[in-house]
């Protein structure tokens, strides 16, 4: 068996963050923490679901953003209907000078 090289040493350090160390109370100083790259503390992780309530909060979401484009679609409906109706309503009134003179 070899032994650890000055390389993997560096090699293992370069992969690896180190946190200062933080000052006690009595005036010590706590060893540097190393930190692996990419890891995520237990406080900031997202707590945990379920995959049966992970699936109803994705289908509540489904809903609100169908819900969302059917009313966005219902109002461009409207302005169009309006578009459309006050148009025929020009072409009526202009038949209707036409055939009164």
């Amino acid at each position: 068996m070899e032994g650890k090289t000055a390389k993997d040493e560096e090699v293992k350090e370069s992969k690896c963050l180190d946190s200062a160390g933080t000052r006690r109370a009595d005036g010590s100083i706590r060893k540097p923490i190393k930190v692996k790259p990419g890891y995520v503390p237990l406080e900031e992780r997202p707590k945990y679901k379920p995959p049966h309530i992970r699936r109803r909060e994705l289908q509540a979401k489904a809903d609100i953003e169908t819900a969302k484009k059917n009313e966005k679609d219902n109002e461009e409906g409207t302005e169009r209907s309006e578009e459309k109706s006050e148009s025929k309503m020009k072409e009526l009134t202009d038949k209707l000078d036409s055939l009164s003179i």
